[in-house]
């Protein structure tokens, strides 16, 4: 478990010596995640904001107090926004800080670093989360491999099944996965989470 990602949730299945019954149990390791999706940058979905231990009513514990995001300022250094409080990323702001150019084109990608610390029983251990930022102009411009990308994550929900919207095709949340490890094999790969951004 020592090289698991944090912010999710794993489940464990193992068989004890001398019998032949799976015992199973699920973990969370504390950190954050996004949901996969598409976001409107004419919605209030051009705010993206992060789940924390796997769960959406979950509080971020040492809000000004310990906790911060972008340790380093390595995203906002290269354009990307995000609230070093509260962990959130400006995607309408990253666009306009040039992420993507003067003139951003469809399926530009740029994948980013979030280093992080919370103030939680982590003792503020350093944590990093790469997160995927892709660019279209509408939904019409989407190519089939994001399609692909989204269906693709689709199986690897444990439990709920949300579908925010107002987005047809936007995924469940990617940080209630069921991780599933057998002989220490990781059967789901989550990560990194990739945000599809609509200019409309």
């Amino acid at each position: 478990m020592s090289k698991s990602e944090t912010g999710l949730r794993y489940r464990i299945t193992f068989v004890p010596v001398g019998t032949s019954d799976s015992i199973v149990t699920n973990i969370t390791i504390s950190g954050i995640n996004f949901l996969d999706g598409f976001y409107k940058l004419t919605t209030a979905d051009s705010l993206l904001k992060p789940i924390y231990n796997a769960g959406f009513s979950n509080q971020i514990p040492g809000v000004n107090n310990g906790t911060i995001f972008d340790d380093g300022s390595g995203c906002n250094n290269a354009g990307c926004n995000v609230n070093t409080q509260l962990g959130s990323i400006n995607l309408a702001q990253t666009v306009r800080n040039g992420v993507f150019g003067t003139t951003p084109s469809n399926n530009d990608r740029h994948e980013f670093d979030l280093n992080y610390r919370i103030n939680d029983k982590s003792g503020k251990t350093l944590n990093t989360l790469k997160v995927k930022l892709y660019y279209f102009d509408s939904i019409n411009d989407v190519t089939q491999e994001v399609f692909d990308i989204i269906d693709s994550r689709q199986g690897a929900i444990l439990g709920v099944n949300p579908k925010p919207s107002p987005f047809e095709k936007m995924t469940s949340v990617n940080s209630i996965v069921e991780q599933t490890i057998i002989l220490g094999k990781q059967t789901a790969k989550p990560r990194p989470p990739c945000i599809f951004i609509l200019a409309r």
